[in-house]
């Protein structure tokens, strides 16, 4: 009777549903160890890791660098554009698409979560479960442990602090920093013919 149980229709749909689930975390296993087995090494990170971060389904632009030790929850819904690099340790959950512009620096350790979960009653606060992707604009700097939340969008030309924790998009040039992220101040890079002096802090309602 136990043995005749298993196979009733909701049981298979049961295994059916965890088998599918062990596959998905299977592969995801074998394509993290196979893009992070290559040793920390300039060669790699330049060169051989992205190029296995193509194979492994990951759109992505020329001298783009990735460290050693990145978690890929899916690489086939992250693109990462053209001179970006994404050090040691981040988490990109990849449930949603992911999408780096150029040029964008991110830290080690920074995190991005683009699942999330519907609020659900009082007897279970976890809802169903649905994605947003993430957009980081071109220029974009990140710094080390911060946290990008589900349907961000992060404006070019922008830097988030160290450890913030950014759950609402941001416009172009601004600085974010704290948890929850706020926005400090908007930044402009102020260049003439001889020397880019870098980004400059421009108060909240300059015409700047």
């Amino acid at each position: 009777m136990k043995i005749a149980a298993l196979f009733k229709k909701g049981n298979m749909t049961n295994l059916g549903m965890c088998f599918k689930s062990e596959m998905v975390s299977l592969n995801r296993t074998i394509r993290n160890i196979v893009i992070n087995t290559l040793p920390d090494m300039a060669i790699a990170n330049w060169c051989l890791r992205p190029a296995i971060a193509r194979l492994c389904g990951t759109t992505c632009a020329a001298k783009v660098i990735l460290e050693k030790g990145i978690f890929y929850g899916n690489p086939r819904n992250l693109q990462i554009g053209y001179k970006s690099t994404i050090s040691r340790g981040a988490f990109l959950d990849g449930f949603d698409k992911i999408i780096i512009g150029n040029n964008v620096g991110i830290a080690f350790q920074v995190t991005f979560i683009t699942s999330t979960h519907e609020l659900g009653d009082l007897d279970r606060r976890v809802g169903a479960l649905y994605g947003k992707p993430i957009v980081i604009g071109d220029g974009v700097w990140i710094g080390a442990r911060a946290i990008i939340g589900p349907g961000v969008e992060i404006g070019e030309g922008s830097m988030i602090a160290a450890g913030a924790v950014l759950m609402h998009s941001v416009p172009p040039n601004s600085l974010v920093a704290g948890n929850p992220g706020r926005l400090i101040t908007r930044l402009v890079t102020k260049t003439n013919s001889k020397q880019d002096h870098g980004p400059q802090a421009v108060a909240p309602g300059s015409n700047a």
